[in-house]
C-alpha cells in the first residue's frame, strides 16, 4: 500500500496538522477522553475538505445477555453493569456514542451516518475470553467496591466458559461524517 502513513499520536496533547488528512478513523478510544467533544472538533479540523471522520465506540445501551432465561444469566448482566460502573467512576462514558451522529454535524460534518453492530458468542469461544479476561482482572476490585459478591464473580466466569452460554458485546456504535468542501 504505496502512499498509506501511519502515525501514532496523543490528540489531547500534541499538536496536530490541520487540512491534512483524507480519513481520521478512532475506536475506543474517545469515550475514555474527558475532553472527547473538544476532539472532534479538533479532528474535524485536520481533515482535508471531502474528508472523512469515522468514530467508533461501544455504548451500554443493552444488557449483555440479551435473552436471560435463568437466574445465572441475570448474574452475568449484573456483572457487566458493575464492569460498566467501574469505567463509568474511571471517566468513561458508554453512553456518548448514541450521541455521535448530533455531534459530528454539530462539530460541522455533513453526510452524516451511523450504524450499530452486535456482537453475539457462546462462553468459551474467542470472542467470550475478552469477557472472561477482564472479569478474571477487576473481579476483585468489583467486589470490594460493593458492585459485585465472589459468588457472582465465580458464576460469570463459569459462564463465560460455558459452551451452552449465549452473551453479547455492548453494541459497537460506528459513526461518520464528511468535512464539506469550501463554497466555490
Amino acid at each position: 500500500m504505496s502512499g498509506t502513513r501511519r502515525r501514532r499520536h496523543d490528540i489531547v496533547a500534541d499538536p496536530l496538522a490541520q487540512s491534512e488528512f483524507d480519513l481520521i478513523h478512532a475506536r475506543l478510544v474517545l469515550g475514555w477522553l474527558p475532553t472527547r467533544d473538544a476532539v472532534v472538533s479538533r479532528l474535524v479540523a485536520a481533515l482535508k475538505p471531502g474528508g472523512w471522520l469515522v468514530v467508533e465506540d461501544f455504548d451500554s445501551v443493552l444488557h449483555h445477555c440479551l435473552d436471560p432465561l435463568n437466574d445465572d444469566n441475570r448474574v452475568f448482566d449484573k456483572v457487566t453493569d458493575a464492569f460498566i460502573q467501574a469505567l463509568q467512576r474511571r471517566g468513561a462514558d458508554t453512553t456518548w456514542p448514541r450521541t455521535l451522529p448530533h455531534r459530528l454535524a454539530s462539530a460541522g460534518l455533513h453526510d452524516v451516518g451511523a450504524a450499530g453492530h452486535l456482537t453475539i458468542y457462546t462462553g468459551g469461544s474467542p470472542a467470550s475470553e475478552v469477557w472472561f479476561s477482564n472479569i478474571d482482572q477487576v473481579g476483585d476490585v468489583l467486589i470490594q467496591a460493593g458492585l459485585i459478591t465472589t459468588g457472582e464473580r465465580d458464576t460469570f466466569l463459569r459462564l463465560a466458559q460455558n459452551p451452552s452460554f449465549v452473551g453479547n458485546y455492548p453494541l459497537l456504535i460506528t459513526a461518520w461524517g464528511k468535512k464539506p468542501n469550501p463554497p466555490d
